[in-house]
């Protein structure tokens, strides 16, 4: 089914099935998703607004410039999602135990958010702003983070021996956080 325009909450949410439907220019505000599949479910020009995706299935899902503002998401595997089709960004939003592994996500925008015990493997991060996020926990391994934005970021640990961060730009003193992984002690 194709849904255009329309504005869901926690009421009218109810009444569909998310599974296989296409969505355009939609708006989700306060709806829990909890344990939902988006499988092969097309997301374009959508919002969702302090939403909640726990346990939801992304696979071959298509998401074009949608935007998770204020959302929850936990324990989400966004690596299955149609990888031809990839442009979203999360404001202010809270992530744990998500994987987002071998994503081409250069110009992704994670501006305030807190990003918790993520896995970041083998992903494009080119020029992405990870601004005044909370990145405690969060793997980066393999990725190019070149040009990206870690400006009032704190908590993060990233190894310099095992990305690309030519570029990226750091405050002090959480740049520290680069020095961690390899054993330097600083005093």
């Amino acid at each position: 089914m194709y849904y255009e325009g329309v504005e869901f909450d926690c009421e009218n949410k109810k009444n569909i099935d998310i599974e296989g439907n296409e969505f355009y220019s939609c708006t989700f505000t306060n709806v829990n998703f909890q344990g939902e599949s988006f499988s092969g479910v097309t997301l374009e020009m959508c919002r969702f607004k302090s939403c909640q995706f726990n346990e939801v299935k992304f696979e071959d899902t298509k998401i074009v410039e949608v935007l998770f503002e204020d959302c929850d998401i936990t324990s989400v595997d966004f690596s299955k999602i149609n990888k031809f089709v990839v442009d979203f960004e999360f404001k202010g939003s809270y992530l744990k135990y998500c994987n987002l592994s071998k994503l081409n996500l250069s110009k992704f925008k994670f501006c305030d958010s807190i990003i918790k015990e993520v896995i970041f493997y083998d992903t494009n991060l080119k020029e992405v702003d990870f601004s005044a996020c909370d990145l405690m926990g969060t793997s980066f391994e393999l990725c190019n983070l070149e040009k990206s934005n870690f400006l009032g970021a704190k908590r993060y640990r990233i190894n310099p021996m095992t990305n690309k961060l030519k570029g990226a730009k750091f405050n002090i003193p959480e740049v520290t956080g680069l020095l961690q992984e390899l054993g330097i002690k600083i005093v």
